[in-house]
């Protein structure tokens, strides 16, 4: 190269510019979906507008990121890494397959391909803020303004469940979870009791509101694996038992679901309480089997019975919904993710990892980018950091 030659476009410049892109793209991207999930624009005529929003989430976001990681490969040489790019470039390629039946998967691939242009705190910072704001906005709507639907219904208890803007009161629920946990995650600074505390009454809040009793539970095993794991450190996960364990803690969780799904009979003791415990979802995946069969990729797992069918468990929603090949590919992800977090000490990405994998058992938001699906888009970062022989705090 001649001594003149001057680069057109300095990299340091560049990787500012596609961090600030990618993390704008995602903080849009997650307030579409979250306005996909709200009522509150049923009703007035601003709906109309769902066709364009649905352009923008499956052509113009995806369209895009894609130009984005192109634009990267010739922008910035030293980024390129062939085993980290084969390796999201078949997720991406598997996400797409699966699109074809579920359209989001499309979306979220393009945000995996491109989520190594940023850090983790900063992916998690952003999310929390989209997914904690509209929430609350919507929430606010629905006490002072009267055209924001604020459904309410009673449960058996004669207790009141808010949906407020959103299509189910469990929705908003686990966003209030998921931004407090990506919070904590996003942190420069150590957590403080307060902070957890404050987590602790906003969640009971919640509950108040939701009696989403599950959601309750997650975030009180929140408040505890923070504070065990995370502030005050009481049990070492960098040795060779906990990366041990972690390594198929994921595989094992969903073993452990389709053992209690295949052999469920509720004259069994065992399996009558925990089905109570759970709110009877050990017994409706055990109906799924009868209903379903596991594709290699994907397939509709809605609106195809005249009986109250739902998936809530994340890991059989993964299998039967997306397929098998994903489910492999997902489960590894969370895997080598739960052990990198280990060999690092990354004790925050632990706590997560932790979190997630229990509320995946009761809840099916493997890839929703509102709460638990985040989770995943750290994954290239963590590879990246890895390959690169660094820690990724």
């Amino acid at each position: 190269m001649p001594k003149h030659y001057k680069q057109p476009f300095p990299v340091e410049k560049w990787r500012k510019i596609r961090e600030l892109l990618y993390l704008f793209v995602l903080f849009f991207y997650t307030i579409l979906l979250l306005h996909d999930a709200a009522t509150a624009f049923l009703t007035y005529d601003v709906y109309s507008w769902a066709g364009t929003i649905a352009k923008l989430e499956q052509v113009v976001i995806p369209a895009l990121l894609l130009v984005l990681y192109l634009s990267n490969i010739i922008f910035d040489r030293s980024y390129f890494i062939l085993k980290k790019e084969v390796i999201k470039v078949v997720l991406f390629i598997v996400c797409t397959i699966v699109s074809i039946i579920h359209i989001p998967m499309f979306t979220f691939g393009a945000l995996m391909l491109c989520a190594d242009f940023t850090s983790i705190k900063k992916l998690a910072k952003t999310s929390a803020l989209a997914i904690f704001w509209c929430t609350v906005i919507g929430i606010v709507a629905c006490f002072r303004y009267a055209y924001v639907n604020d459904i309410i219904i009673i449960d058996r208890f004669g207790r009141q469940r808010h949906f407020f803007a959103f299509g189910h009161y469990a929705v908003w629920a686990r966003q209030m979870l998921y931004a407090g946990i990506l919070y904590f995650i996003s942190k420069d600074k150590s957590i403080t009791l307060p902070e957890l505390g404050i987590f602790a009454v906003l969640q009971c809040t919640v509950y108040y509101y939701s009696t989403q009793r599950l959601t309750l539970r997650v975030s009180m095993l929140t408040v505890i694996v923070f504070a065990v794991f995370v502030k005050y450190r009481a049990v070492k996960i960098d040795n060779k038992i906990m990366s041990g364990l972690s390594a198929v803690a994921y595989p094992a969780t969903m073993a452990f679901t389709l053992f209690l799904s295949l052999n469920y009979d509720e004259a069994i003791p065992f399996f009558s309480k925990l089905n109570s415990l759970l709110s009877g979802r050990i017994q409706l995946q055990s109906m799924m089997f009868d209903v379903f069969n596991v594709q290699l990729f994907a397939q509709k797992v809605k609106n195809v019975t005249d009986f109250y069918m739902y998936i809530d468990s994340g890991y059989l929603y993964m299998l039967f919904a997306y397929g098998l090949v994903l489910t492999v590919l997902l489960l590894a992800v969370f895997s080598y993710m739960f052990w990198r977090s280990c060999k690092t000490n990354n004790t925050r990405l632990f706590a997560v990892l932790i979190l997630t994998m229990a509320y995946l058992f009761v809840d099916n938001t493997p890839c929703d980018l509102t709460c638990s699906g985040v989770v995943l888009l750290f994954f290239p970062i963590v590879l990246k950091e890895h390959l690169n022989g660094k820690k990724q705090v």
